[in-house]
């Protein structure tokens, strides 16, 4: 009795834990959709006022928290350079995509490519050794792109989608190659933000882009910084230390799928036969690339085993088998900077 009331209030705060993690998943499935809805506003326009609006509430949050400011621009330039590439890039690379006529659904399935994507980024920076799950998982996804690209019984490979690719990879890239440099403080992210708006500003006037937006689009961009980029980001940092990352890794799964969902209801379209066996494949492959990463923090997890010393009178330390390197940590998609 002592021990099951002991348990109950650690399952409660579980719960609650992948309650936010969910809410932070939709959150992110709102993100292509919002920047789809966007696609009238000039693209750097939009960008800086959705990087502008997430960095007010990561900064707000630290003023929330109590934790100043001054450790925020330890950051060490390499881990800047990165994070910046990861959380700019993607978002700028996807928004010009769109703006170049790219297909929104499947733009979308194609950036949600990434976490297949990150296994190859792993794989080439020698982070992880591979298993065989990880090649079922390329295969998925390269499958799932071909499928995407392939209408009217051709392949045809827009700019727009080969552009959602490198949104996609570049994301892929940050956060598999994480672990190559270090860390800086914990919400790390916040300093990304914030050089990310600067830059998008900077790009904005250098290009000379017209302030051409509606009141609803500005609403829009503002939306996408608050939501997906803001506050999406903090929720999920309270999931992953409060909940099971098992079952929130298993809901990730949703956001892909409401992502669809959401732009074919705001465009009133039904899915081509192509999008659907290429999501479906998508994901397939991000499933595989998940069971390869636990399979790889498993043997990571296990204890070094000693190995049997010789018999004989002579003494003699016993051997370990090294461990393999811990897969580093999975980041959420492009929009949950």
């Amino acid at each position: 009795m002592s021990s099951i009331a002991a348990g109950a209030p650690d399952s409660a705060a579980k719960r609650r834990g992948n309650f936010l993690g969910l809410f932070a998943i939709m959150l992110w499935s709102v993100w292509a959709p919002l920047m789809v809805a966007g696609g009238a506003m000039p693209p750097f326009l939009f960008i800086a006022t959705a990087f502008t609006s997430a960095s007010v509430v990561m900064l707000s949050r630290r003023v929330i928290l109590r934790r100043g400011f001054s450790d925020l621009w330890r950051i060490p330039l390499p881990t800047l350079a990165l994070g910046f590439a990861g959380l700019w890039g993607s978002n700028v690379v996807f928004s010009v995509a769109l703006r170049l006529g790219a297909e929104p659904v499947s733009a979308t399935i194609v950036s949600h490519t990434w976490p297949i994507m990150m296994v190859a980024v792993i794989l080439a920076l020698r982070i992880s050794r591979g298993t065989i799950w990880d090649l079922f998982a390329l295969a998925f996804g390269f499958a799932g792109l071909v499928s995407v690209a392939t209408s009217d019984g051709g392949f045809t490979f827009h700019i727009g989608l080969a552009l959602a690719l490198v949104s996609g990879f570049l994301w892929a890239f940050y956060s598999g190659a994480r672990t190559k440099v270090p860390a800086g403080p914990p919400d790390a992210l916040t300093a990304f933000a914030v050089t990310a708006a600067v830059a998008s500003w900077i790009g904005h006037f250098v290009l000379g882009e017209p302030f051409a937006a509606v009141p609803h689009h500005v609403l829009i961009a503002v939306a996408v910084g608050v939501l997906p980029m803001g506050i999406a980001n903090a929720l999920w940092d309270i999931s992953m230390r409060r909940g099971d990352p098992v079952t929130i890794a298993a809901l990730s799964f949703l956001e892909p799928i409401a992502a669809t969902a959401i732009i074919l209801i705001m465009l009133a379209q039904w899915p081509n036969p192509g999008d659907v066996l290429g999501l479906a494949l998508v994901l397939t492959g991000v499933a595989l690339s998940t069971i390869g990463q636990r399979r790889r923090r498993d043997a990571a997890a296990r204890p070094a085993v000693p190995l049997k010393p010789p018999v004989g009178p002579a003494p003699h330390m016993p051997e370990t088998r090294p461990a393999p390197a811990v897969e580093p940590y999975r980041e959420g998609p492009p929009g949950s900077g």
